[in-house]
C-alpha cells in the first residue's frame, strides 16, 4: 500500500462520513511514525484552519480536473494515520492539538499506534 492508496480509500471515506475540516495524512509501514514526518508548515497550515481559516489556491496541474480555483476552510483539522502491515490498515484521526499535546510530551521522537489509540479515533476505510 501507499500513501496514495491510502488517501483514496479516506476520501471515499469523507465523502460518506462528510466530516468537514483539514487533513493531513500519513502511512506507516514500521512501529512508528517520526513526529516529524508532518512537516512543521503542514502543522502551521492546520492549526491557521482551526483558527482563523485557510486560503488555498488549487494547483492548476489538471484543469479538468479541478473543481474550482480557490478554497477558504475554516474548521477542525486532523493530522491522518494509518498503520499499515500486510492486509492490515488501522487508520486514526487525530485532532492537530492533540497531536502537538501529544508530539510534545511524548518522550520520544516517533509515535506508536498505542499512542495513536490514546490520542485519536480510530476509522474504517
Amino acid at each position: 500500500m501507499l500513501e496514495k492508496d491510502m488517501q483514496s480509500k479516506f476520501t471515499k471515506w469523507l465523502r460518506v462520513n462528510r466530516q468537514p475540516g483539514g487533513y493531513e495524512l500519513k502511512l506507516c509501514k514500521k512501529k512508528s511514525m517520526p513526529f516529524n514526518a508532518v512537516q512543521e508548515h503542514q502543522v502551521n497550515a492546520l492549526i491557521q484552519t482551526e483558527t482563523v481559516g485557510l486560503a488555498y489556491k488549487i494547483s492548476d496541474f489538471s484543469p479538468e480536473m479541478k473543481p474550482y480555483d480557490c478554497i477558504y476552510i475554516k474548521g477542525p483539522a486532523y493530522v491522518v494515520i494509518g498503520f499499515w502491515e500486510p492486509r492490515s490498515l488501522r487508520v486514526y484521526v487525530i485532532r492537530i492539538y492533540d497531536f502537538i499535546t501529544m508530539r510534545d510530551e511524548a518522550g520520544r521522537k516517533s509515535m506508536t499506534e498505542e499512542m495513536a489509540i490514546e490520542y485519536g479515533n480510530k476509522i474504517t476505510l
